[in-house]
């Protein structure tokens, strides 16, 4: 539905741009599709491009307006509201334990992001996911913790940066003409950056409201049907 030739369908990018990638769900089940990794990665790399530019965006606007909350909070523009709101009504206690240590590390996050040695701590790392950006952007930091949140914002989109460029020398390196083989570095850019865009799998679950009654299912997108060739008959030449 989204790989092979579908990658460079306009209809398909378009509504990836508008959805900002993959749920968790999907995005983790990518990952094991045979013969997914070139696909990915070029839907990957125009998804990583564009949640990377929000962020510089971010970072201008913050300088230039005069609430700085406001503005990191602007960044969002997706329904993420939603998941976290999702995830107060569940009583499961495990998961309640789960998402309180999710909490502290992102406060931690937060607190360690003034000090000189968190930056090449942080660039040496994989770097921090959109999700969880979210969730640090949605919460009341207060003004004190403002610009380490700026900071963060700064940091991700400079890791993301690189992971674009890995991707696209793996991308590169699939056409026919190229003589080097990938480096493990961009082997595995396409799987981290569907963790980027969408967290790891298994952490945030799936972004699928329910039906409503009635509703009807949405046609699959036609596929060209593939002809075998005709094989001539016992006796022919």
């Amino acid at each position: 539905m989204i790989l092979h030739e579908h990658v460079t369908d306009p209809e398909v990018r378009t509504a990836l741009r508008a959805s900002r990638g993959l749920c968790n769900w999907h995005a983790g089940m990518l990952q094991g599709v045979p013969d997914a990794a070139f696909g990915a990665a070029i839907i990957s790399a125009d998804l990583l491009a564009r949640e990377r530019l929000r962020a510089e965006a971010l970072g201008r606007a913050v300088r230039s307006r005069g609430s700085r909350l406001t503005a990191l909070r602007r960044w969002l523009k997706r329904p993420a509201s939603a998941r976290v709101t999702a995830r107060r009504t569940r009583r499961c206690l495990v998961c309640d334990g789960v998402h309180a240590a999710e909490r502290r590390y992102l406060d931690a996050l937060l607190a360690l992001a003034g000090d000189p040695r968190f930056e090449d701590a942080f660039v040496q790392g994989d770097g921090l996911c959109v999700p969880h950006l979210t969730l640090l952007v949605e919460q009341e930091p207060g003004a004190a913790r403002v610009a380490a949140l700026e900071r963060l914002v700064a940091l991700a989109g400079g890791r993301w940066r690189r992971l674009e460029a890995a991707l696209e020398r793996f991308i590169a390196k699939h056409d026919y003409r190229a003589q080097t083989p990938a480096t493990e570095e961009e082997a595995r850019a396409w799987r981290l950056a569907l963790e980027m865009l969408a967290g790891a799998p298994g952490v945030f679950g799936n972004a699928r409201p329910a039906p409503p009654a009635g509703a009807p299912v949405p046609a699959r997108p036609a596929r060209r049907a593939r002809v075998a060739p005709a094989r001539p008959l016992r006796g022919e030449p």
